[in-house]
C-alpha cells in the first residue's frame, strides 16, 4: 500500500537541495548518483520527494538523514522532524550520533497515560498525521474530535498520539512539545474475550477532569477551592502558563454542560483529544472507519503472532471479510482462537449470529437512542442499499417522502451518533453496522416489507427518468445511473429472489437500463441480468418478452465474440419471433445479420438485412424511431462492406449513417460510423484526415462514456501511429486499448492489441 506523506517529501527536497547548493550538482544527477548508492531508482527518489511514497527501509532512512546532515549541513531541527515523518524507530540514537555535542536534558513529561496494550500501532498513517497537524501549536483550533463506532480504534489512536509526544518530547522541536498528558476515560464497559465487563471510568463530570489535572500538574489549589469560580481560573492559568494535552475517552458517556463550556473556550495553548462515538460540536472531526484490507491483513498478522497462531491465506482472507476490517473484530476474534484453541470457521459462525456480545456493545447503546424516532426508520432503510444512498432515496423508502425535515432531522442525528458515514450528500454504513441494521430490520418485518416495496418503487421511478434512449447528451442522465448502479443490481437481485417478474421486465425492458448497460460496458452485468430474465419468460411462456430479451442478449454475445452461443440463441428466438411486435422482430433481423457479419457469411447477412427492412416497412414506426432503426440498418451494411473489404461502399453508408443520425441528434451513431471512416482512412493512407476523425470521435465517445467506441478509437489511434511509426504512440494506444477491450470481455480485440505491443517490444 503506498503512503502519503507531503511533509516528509518537502523536508526531504530541502536536504536534497542543500547536498546539490553545498557540492554544486544538478538536483536531477545527484538523485541518479543517491539512487545507485542506495540500490534504487531516481524515480522512486522523486516519488519519495512528492510525498508519494514513504521509504520504509530503515537503511535508506539512515543513509538520506546522514547525507543531508553530512553533506547538506541540515540542522538537528530538521534531522528530529525527518526521522519523526519517517517514523524511524531508533530516532534518539541517530540524532545523538550526528549531534553528539547537543544532548538535551529534558526531564520526562508529566502524564497518567496507561501503558499501550499492543506491541505494534497498525495503520491509521492518515488519521494520525491529521491529529498530529491539529495539535501544532501553529494550528487554531484546540479541540480534536476522534468520532466513530465502538472498536473502530478511536482510543488506541488517541493513546498512540499521547505516547508519541512522550516518546518523542526531546527530539521535537520545542514549540511542538507537550508539557503535560492528562488522561481520563468514560468507559463504563470494555469487552474481553470473556465478554463485557465493567470498567471504572476516571471521567465523570467538569470536576473529575479537575481532579485528574491537578494530580498531573501537581496543583492541589484546584481541588482545594470550594468555589467552582476560583477552580476555573485556576486551570484555565495553568493550561495558559503550560502546554497541556488533554484526552477525554469514551465522551458519549458523559452529560455535563459545563464540561462542554470548558471544552469550547479551551485555553490556549492546550489542546485536548476527544474519543466519542457522538460527535460533538465544539470540535473538529476525524471520523474514523474500517481499517482498509491491507491495513487489516498487517493488523490479523500481528495478532496472530502474539496469540502464536499460524494462519493460512485462505483462513486470514475469511477473516478479512467477516470481522469486516473492523479492529475491535478482528483482535477479539484471534485472541479467542488462541485462548480456546477454536477453529476459523467457529469463530465466523460466532461473528454472524446477532446475539455475538460484540454487536451489542458496540451498537445497542446508540441504537437504542434512536428506536421509536425517525431515525431508526432511516438507520433501517440503509440496509437495503449496497453503496452510497442519496439523502431523496433514503427518505423515499424509509416512508419520508414528503417529510424532509424530519428526514434531515434523522440523518442528522444518526451522524451525530456515528451510526452513519456522509459522503457529499450520500451516506453508507460500515460493514459491521449493516449487520446490526439488517437485525433490525429482522425485528420489524411490517416496516421492511413497507420499505422494500418503496425501495422497489423509487429506483423504477428512478430509471424510468433516466434511462432510455440513447439520444443527444444521453450521458448526462447515465451518468445518474451509473452512480447508482451497485445499489440497482442489489435491487434486482432482490426481485429475483423473490420472484418479483412484473419489476424486472419494468426494469430491464421499459427503464432504460439496457441502453444504459450497453453504453457505460457493464456488459457482464447486462449478460446475467438478461439471462436470469430470460429463464423467468421462458418459465412463464411470455414469448414477447422472451423474444426480446434473446435479441438484446445476442447482440451482447456477438459483440463479445461469443458467436455459436449467440447463433443457438437468435434461432429460439426467431422460431418465436411471430409472438413479438414488429419492432422486436425488426430487431432479431438485424441482429441476426450482424452475427452473420462476424461469422463472416455475407450473403446470410445480406438477406437477414432484407428481411429487416421488409419488417420495417410494415411497421408503424414513427420518427425518430423509425430513423434509427434505418440508421442501425445502414451501419450494419457499412461494417458487412467494410469486412469485406469493399471500402468505397462502406464509406458511403457511413456517410448515410451520420447523415441521419445528425438529423435525429443521434450524437452516438455518429461516432460509431467516424471511428469506421477513420479506419478506412487508415488503410487508404489518409493518415491527416484519420487523426482528425479520430480525435474529434474520441473525444464524443469519452464526454459520453462508451466504454466500446472509446475502446475502438484507442484501437485505431495504435493502428494510425504504427502506420505513421511512431511505435511509442503506437504502444501507448495499444495498451490503452486493451485494458478497455478486457474490461468489456472482447478478448480476441484485447489479443489483437496485445500483440502489437509484444511486436513493438521486439
Amino acid at each position: 500500500m503506498a503512503e502519503v506523506n507531503r511533509e516528509l517529501g518537502d523536508l526531504l527536497s530541502k536536504g536534497l537541495r542543500s547536498i546539490a547548493a553545498r557540492e554544486d550538482k544538478a538536483i536531477g544527477f545527484l538523485e541518479d548518483k543517491l539512487g545507485y548508492e542506495l540500490g534504487t531508482s531516481r524515480d522512486s527518489i522523486e516519488k519519495w520527494r512528492r510525498g508519494q511514497h514513504i521509504p520504509r527501509d530503515l537503511k535508506k532512512i539512515t543513509f538520506l538523514a546522514k547525507a543531508c546532515v553530512r553533506r547538506g549541513s541540515m540542522d538537528r531541527e530538521w534531522l528530529t522532524r525527518f526521522l519523526n515523518q519517517a517514523r524511524f524507530p531508533e530516532k534518539e540514537a541517530l540524532i545523538q550520533e550526528l549531534f553528539p555535542n547537543e544532548a538535551q536534558t529534558i526531564p520526562p513529561i508529566p502524564n497518567n497515560l496507561p501503558g499501550r496494550p499492543w506491541e505494534q500501532f497498525v495503520g491509521r498513517e492518515k488519521e494520525l498525521t491529521g491529529l498530529q497537524h491539529f495539535l501544532s501549536r501553529n494550528h487554531r483550533l484546540g479541540v480534536i474530535c476522534l468520532s466513530g463506532i465502538a472498536g473502530i480504534g478511536k482510543t488506541a489512536l488517541a493513546l498512540e498520539a499521547a505516547h508519541h509526544y512522550c516518546e518523542s518530547d526531546t527530539t521535537l522541536p520545542s514549540d511542538e512539545r507537550f508539557e503535560a498528558i492528562v488522561w481520563v476515560s468514560a468507559k463504563q464497559f470494555g469487552l474481553l474475550l470473556a465478554g463485557q465487563v465493567p470498567c471504572h471510568p476516571t471521567l465523570t463530570d467538569l470536576d473529575s477532569l479537575y481532579q485528574a489535572i491537578a494530580e498531573v500538574l501537581d496543583l492541589p489549589a484546584i481541588t482545594r477551592s470550594a468555589i467552582d469560580q476560583d477552580r476555573h481560573v485556576i486551570v484555565a492559568h495553568a493550561l495558559t502558563k503550560r502546554r497541556v494535552l488533554l484526552i477525554l475517552d469514551n465522551l458519549e458517556d458523559i452529560d455535563d454542560s459545563t464540561l462542554m463550556i470548558f471544552l469550547r473556550d479551551l485555553p490556549h495553548p492546550s489542546k485536548a483529544i476527544i474519543t466519542t462515538r457522538h460527535r460533538i460540536g465544539v470540535a473538529v472531526d476525524i471520523q474514523l472507519q474500517a481499517f482498509n484490507e491491507n491495513e487489516a491483513r498487517e493488523l490479523i498478522r500481528f495478532e496472530c503472532q502474539r496469540c502464536n497462531l499460524s494462519l493460512t491465506h485462505e483462513h486470514s482472507e475469511k477473516l478479512l471479510v467477516h470481522t469486516h476490517c473492523v479492529a475491535l473484530a478482528i483482535v477479539r476474534t484471534v485472541g479467542r482462537m488462541g485462548l480456546r484453541g477454536s477453529s476459523v470457521e467457529t469463530e465466523i459462525q460466532q461473528l454472524a449470529n446477532p446475539a455475538n456480545t460484540i454487536y451489542d456493545f458496540c451498537f445497542e447503546k446508540s441504537v437504542a437512542i434512536i428506536r421509536s424516532r425517525v431515525a431508526h426508520r432511516l438507520f433501517m432503510a440503509l440496509a437495503f442499499f449496497s453503496t452510497k444512498a442519496t439523502r431523496e432515496a433514503l427518505g423515499y423508502v424509509a416512508g419520508f417522502k414528503e417529510n424532509i425535515q424530519d428526514r434531515d432531522e434523522g440523518l442528522s442525528d444518526l451522524e451525530v451518533l456515528s451510526l452513519v458515514n456522509k459522503e457529499r450528500d450520500r451516506f453508507s454504513l460500515e460493514a459491521l453496522t449493516k449487520k446490526k441494521a439488517q437485525d433490525e430490520l429482522v425485528a420489524h418485518p411490517r416496516f421492511e416489507q413497507e420499505a422494500r416495496e418503496q425501495w422497489i418503487e423509487w429506483y423504477l421511478n428512478f430509471t424510468n427518468k433516466y434511462g432510455g434512449k440513447d439520444w443527444k447528451g444521453w450521458h448526462t442522465q447515465y451518468d445518474q445511473i451509473e452512480e447508482e448502479w451497485k445499489n440497482l443490481l442489489a435491487v434486482f437481485d432482490w426481485c429475483a429472489v423473490h420472484d418479483r417478474y412484473n419489476e424486472m421486465c419494468n426494469f430491464w425492458q421499459r427503464g432504460g437500463v439496457l441502453e444504459f448497460s450497453d453504453s457505460y460496458g457493464y456488459w457482464r452485468d447486462r449478460l446475467t441480468w438478461l439471462t436470469r430474465l430470460l429463464r423467468m419468460s421462458n418459465e412463464r411462456g411470455d414469448w414477447p418478452t422472451a423474444a426480446e430479451t434473446i435479441s438484446n442478449l445476442a447482440y451482447t454475445l456477438t459483440l463479445m465474440n461469443q458467436l455459436e452461443n449467440a447463433d443457438e440463441l437468435l434461432r429460439q428466438g426467431w422460431a418465436i419471433h411471430e409472438h413479438a411486435s414488429l419492432r422486436v422482430q425488426i430487431y432479431l433481423a438485424q441482429n441476426t445479420a450482424l452475427l452473420r457479419i462476424y461469422q463472416k457469411q455475407y450473403k446470410g447477412a445480406s438477406s437477414w438485412f432484407h428481411k429487416a427492412e421488409e419488417l420495417l416497412e410494415k411497421a408503424s414506426v414513427n420518427d425518430p424511431e423509425y430513423s434509427r432503426l434505418r440508421t442501425i440498418i445502414q451501419y450494419n451494411y457499412g461494417l458487412m462492406y467494410y469486412k469485406q473489404q469493399n471500402y468505397t461502399k462502406a464509406e458511403r453508408y457511413f456517410q448515410k449513417v451520420i447523415k441521419s443520425a445528425q438529423g435525429i441528434e443521434w450524437q452516438r451513431a455518429t461516432t460509431y460510423a467516424q471511428n469506421f471512416l477513420a479506419e478506412i482512412a487508415i488503410k487508404q493512407n489518409r493518415l491527416d484526415e484519420a487523426e482528425n476523425l479520430l480525435r474529434t470521435g474520441l473525444i464524443m465517445s469519452e464526454c459520453h462514456q462508451d466504454k466500446l467506441r472509446m475502446a475502438s478509437y484507442k484501437c485505431s489511434f495504435a493502428r494510425l501511429y504504427k502506420k505513421q511509426g511512431n511505435q511509442l504512440e503506437a504502444f501507448h494506444w495499444a495498451q490503452e486499448a486493451q485494458d478497455g477491450f478486457d474490461r468489456l470481455g472482447m478478448e480476441s480485440e484485447a489479443e489483437e492489441m496485445k500483440a502489437i505491443c509484444e511486436l513493438i517490444l521486439k
